[in-house]
């Protein structure tokens, strides 16, 4: 897991913020001064990386809608998106209420109370794979 980093005779080492790992791809090392001057390789967590990189790229998209010739770009497909979701979402609550109402006999009403918080979640889930990919056409 950890490995030496020695300078040859005369070189001077010059640390990099990214060193390849053992597949020889470069992605979540750092450089970590050791006691005796070396210089000691210490993997980070990839995961921890990608979610901080992925947040960095939503604070610097939310700085981009600020130019206005980019906000065209952003905001238009977020409304049709955001109005073709509302409108999906409300037609089948009404749809599914009447299903409920039709086929749910009066001894199972209270399943009621367990169909719609059920309902919401499976519309978050849809609402969120389905909106980048809406968005993308």
């Amino acid at each position: 897991m950890f490995s030496a980093i020695r300078p040859g005779h005369g070189q001077i080492q010059r640390p990099r913020r990214y060193l390849p790992n053992h597949n020889g791809c470069v992605r979540c090392t750092r450089l970590a001064g050791a006691a005796d001057g070396e210089i000691t390789v210490t993997a980070t967590t990839p995961v921890t990386n990608r979610l901080r990189t992925g947040a960095g790229y939503a604070w610097r998209g939310l700085a981009l809608i600020r130019q206005p010739t980019i906000r065209v770009y952003v905001i238009v497909p977020l409304l049709i998106n955001i109005v073709l979701f509302s409108a999906g979402i409300f037609c089948l609550a009404w749809g599914l209420d009447g299903v409920m109402d039709r086929f749910l006999p009066d001894w199972l009403n209270w399943l009621r109370f367990l169909l719609w918080p059920l309902f919401v979640l499976v519309s978050l889930v849809i609402v969120f794979y389905a909106f980048t990919i809406l968005a993308n056409l």
